[in-house]
């Protein structure tokens, strides 16, 4: 059976952790799309954002897709209404405290099966949801400051950029080609 993760999230900007995160769980389904969202943050764009994941070095079934609803949570439920085939679908969420928005995934998915939406919507019958256990966070090393062994985060990333602090904004990008790198930094500076 098919096996479908949905990764939305604003990243703004997407960094390492992103990276991270999405090539490990491709291997575990045979399509990952990953929904950006819409909204600009501290000046860094939908399109700068998709510009910058397609940078990276992602697994061949990684979809880059730029979010055309108000959320991109909107656009992963959009997907799983649309499947008309059986599938087995995963929502991967951020491993923040509280974050249960998998949860509420699975159990929307189960409910849509045979509660309609608002706008008379369902699931298909065999869509089925699948729970991805977060994996571990990557933390930030070699930084200057207190960040290290702390999870590397979009804050952080803006921060760096705003400091112009170019030896701690690579700490966001660990693995990552120091070309690919500059070429981050300078399409962030540029905004």
């Amino acid at each position: 059976m098919k096996s479908v993760c949905l990764y939305p999230g604003g990243f703004k900007p997407p960094h390492a952790g992103h990276l991270y995160v999405a090539n490990s769980l491709a291997k575990e389904c045979i399509e990952l799309n990953v929904f950006i969202g819409q909204k600009d943050r501290d000046g860094i764009t939908q399109e700068l954002s998709y510009t910058i994941w397609n940078l990276f070095p992602l697994r061949d079934n990684i979809k880059i897709i730029k979010s055309v609803n108000k959320t991109p949570l909107i656009d992963a439920y959009d997907y799983v209404f649309n499947l008309k085939e059986e599938a087995y679908v995963a929502l991967i969420t951020s491993n923040k405290e509280n974050d249960k928005r998998n949860i509420l995934f699975s159990e929307n998915v189960e409910k849509y099966k045979s509660t309609p939406t608002k706008d008379g919507k369902y699931i298909y019958e065999g869509v089925k949801p699948k729970t991805i256990l977060n994996i571990c966070p990557l933390l930030y090393s070699d930084r200057t400051d207190y960040l290290n062994d702390q999870p590397i985060s979009s804050t952080v990333l803006r921060n760096d950029l705003n400091n112009n602090d170019y030896i701690n904004f690579k700490t966001n990008y660990i693995g990552l080609n120091e070309n690919i790198i500059q070429k981050i930094y300078l399409l962030l500076k540029s905004q």
